[in-house]
């Protein structure tokens, strides 16, 4: 039984397939904690879940045509997280690249945008090279609630093809150098990639322990974190 008078926080939600029930995982948290009330929101919890699988589907359809794109897998320990690794698109600076991009989907989605999260390093002038985070103000300008997270990851596949330069505020030095300096951008971004998202002898490695085709290789290295690079 929980105490009518703690407060706990979620920090851990899957879905046993098998037996059809939501696990939720609590901790407690000291009274002086202020945590949003809705975090208990047993109602978002059925919801999403429901959200979560109509997604499944849709990109689980998607992929019978862009499988060279990207794959996908669901994280074990949270049902509102699923792990992407977008393949770096032919011709360009990303090419040969892997990139591993978490998306959460919030309460409120879809009127409430996902949050998104290179953690592969990538040298773009959308995405913080520190952190991995998509440019809020490239977010705002492109959500609305009748995307998908389909059609949202085929939007980000697209970015690493063709970044958006409508720029507001320049607060990253790819920002300026992918105006100002093309060609210093372009070194330092297949450099980047060299360096944190070429993951070719792993890959092959796992498709000779387990007789996997490479797309089936990356995706169970996916579900691993094998591509983080972001810490």
């Amino acid at each position: 039984m929980l105490s009518a008078n703690s407060i706990f926080e979620i920090v851990n939600l899957y879905r046993d397939e098998k037996e059809q029930i939501i696990h939720i995982g609590l901790v407690k948290l000291d009274k002086n904690v202020k945590v949003r009330a809705s975090a208990l929101n047993g109602t978002w919890i059925g919801k999403g879940s429901k959200i979560i699988e109509k997604e499944i589907n849709l990109l689980q359809n998607d992929l019978q045509d862009n499988s060279l794109k990207y794959c996908f897998a669901r994280d074990d320990h949270n049902i509102f997280k699923l792990k992407f690794s977008l393949i770096g698109p032919p011709k360009t600076v990303y090419d040969g690249g892997i990139f591993q991009v978490n998306i959460f989907i919030p309460e409120g989605y879809p009127n409430k945008a996902p949050s998104i999260k290179f953690a592969t390093k990538i040298y773009h002038p959308n995405i913080s090279l520190e952190s991995g985070d998509l440019d809020n103000e490239f977010l705002e300008k492109i959500w609305r609630p009748s995307l998908s997270i389909v059609k949202f990851i085929n939007i980000i596949y697209n970015l690493l093809i063709e970044p958006n330069e409508n720029f507001e505020n320049f607060n990253s030095v790819q920002k300026k150098e992918y105006l100002e300096d093309k060609d210093r951008f372009v070194i330092n971004a297949i450099e980047i990639t060299r360096r944190f998202a070429l993951f070719g002898p792993l890959i092959a490695q796992k498709q000779r322990e387990s007789n996997l085709t490479e797309f089936d290789a990356i995706t169970e290295l996916l579900k691993v974190n094998a591509f983080e690079t972001i810490v």
